[in-house]
């Protein structure tokens, strides 16, 4: 469960730092079979509607493991052993993802998984989902929210079954 002191923002940008144990090769809808690197890749995206398309909505539908699979990380995170480890988000009233997208790449020199997740994009960024590594990049993505108009970042750690916000 979160911790969270204050009403969680109802729209936003948000990046999922999710874990892959081992590598392996996974059908991906219409994108077909990619082959994934065990390590940590980031997926970046915005909320902003209200209800199933808010941020909270978004981050929920992300954590469940039974769903219909819609999107491309849908496929990704429907893997019994491959899990979100953290989220973090900013509030905000516009798109942000293409350039927060863009930001983590540069800042953790990461590898783009080419056409994951940005069929809508708007800032050609060729993907959303990057893989990061080896090593847990989320004080990282922490530090680059905060570079964006000075925001202060949610940062969550996602412990099994968690609820985003109670």
């Amino acid at each position: 469960m979160s911790n969270l002191k204050r009403k969680p923002p109802r729209r936003g940008t948000y990046t999922l730092t999710i874990y892959v144990p081992e590598e392996r090769t996974i059908k991906i809808g219409g994108l077909g079979v990619r082959k994934f690197k065990a390590g940590y890749y980031l997926y970046t995206g915005s909320a902003m509607g209200c209800g199933s398309t808010s941020l909270d909505g978004r981050i929920s539908r992300h954590l469940r493991k039974e769903k219909s699979l819609r999107w491309h990380i849908d496929y990704l995170l429907a893997e019994r052993d491959i899990i979100i480890k953290s989220i973090v988000m900013i509030e905000s009233e516009k798109r942000l993802e293409c350039k927060v997208n863009s930001m983590l790449r540069n800042e953790l020199d990461a590898e783009i998984i080419p056409k994951f997740g940005s069929s809508d994009c708007k800032g050609r960024c060729g993907s959303h989902l990057i893989y990061a590594g080896k090593s847990d990049p989320t004080n990282k993505v922490g530090r680059v929210y905060g570079k964006i108009d000075g925001s202060k970042p949610i940062i969550l750690k996602v412990k099994e079954s968690m609820k985003l916000f109670v």
